[in-house]
């Protein structure tokens, strides 16, 4: 059993229990869960995250387009004519550049990337890639660099 106070880690494996497919226009994978305790199963293995990764990633190659366009958003009236098949995909890009800056005393984060032919310009919105640009001064820095500072 999960401890009821302690949020599950990055790549942890759970067992969840879903009540029914709950799909929404923009996230067409949701499922509502239960009220039931998560159960921890344990930390993938390095060859398990391989597997996963690799197989994710053989599909993204076949399309460099992120979610049928190079922008970086979709307008909400193109998502109810056009379906998306999920809202999340695992991508191997190339020239990963972090960007932050202030405007205004408000902290703007943005990642930069090439995926095959098309650059991409994203903004940033998971929490932990947060917390960790948010410790950086502004400017503009390589995956590298932003490695050796964790």
């Amino acid at each position: 059993m999960i401890n009821p106070y302690q949020e599950p880690q990055l790549l942890d494996i759970l067992r969840v229990e879903c009540t029914h497919p709950s799909p929404q226009t923009h996230q067409p994978e949701n499922w509502l869960i239960s009220d039931q305790r998560w159960k921890w199963i344990g930390n993938p293995t390095v060859k398990q995250l391989n597997n996963l990764l690799t197989n994710e990633v053989k599909k993204s190659k076949e399309n460099q387009l992120l979610f049928g366009n190079e922008l970086d958003r979709i307008a909400w009236t193109h998502l109810q004519e056009n379906s998306v098949s999920s809202s999340l995909c695992f991508i191997k890009p190339q020239e990963i550049e972090w960007h932050v800056w202030t405007v205004n005393e408000k902290r703007k984060y943005r990642v930069s990337f090439q995926l095959g032919e098309i650059a991409y310009n994203l903004s940033i919105t998971d929490p932990e890639w947060l917390d960790i640009l948010n410790q950086m001064p502004d400017g503009s820095y390589s995956s590298d660099h932003i490695i050796e500072d964790l």
